[in-house]
């Protein structure tokens, strides 16, 4: 049974500036996590309750983070940026 993708406010705002022909092709690959959302690579450190889905959309190498709500069969979208700038945000939004 697929899980439900939820959205921080932070990762809804992040992923309406990204480049219009992009979004899809991210919502794209969050039907991909939604059906196996384990595949994905666990972060170290403080942020090792996240998950980091690799993508390259374009050339350009893309972040999507996320976490694992087992509870509620969800998966909670909290970061969706460039992957250089991806570290930047999370240091950002968990201070």
């Amino acid at each position: 049974m697929p899980y439900l993708i939820r959205f921080t406010a932070y990762a809804l705002r992040l992923l309406k500036k990204t480049p219009v022909n992009l979004q899809p092709l991210l919502i794209k690959e969050l039907e991909i996590i939604k059906q196996a959302p384990y595949q994905a690579s666990q972060l170290s450190g403080k942020f090792s309750f996240l998950r980091s889905w690799h993508v390259y959309l374009k050339g350009v190498p893309y972040r999507i983070i996320y976490e694992v709500q087992e509870n509620g069969k969800e998966v909670l979208i909290h970061v969706l940026a460039k992957r250089a700038d991806v570290y930047r945000l999370l240091e950002r939004l968990y201070k």
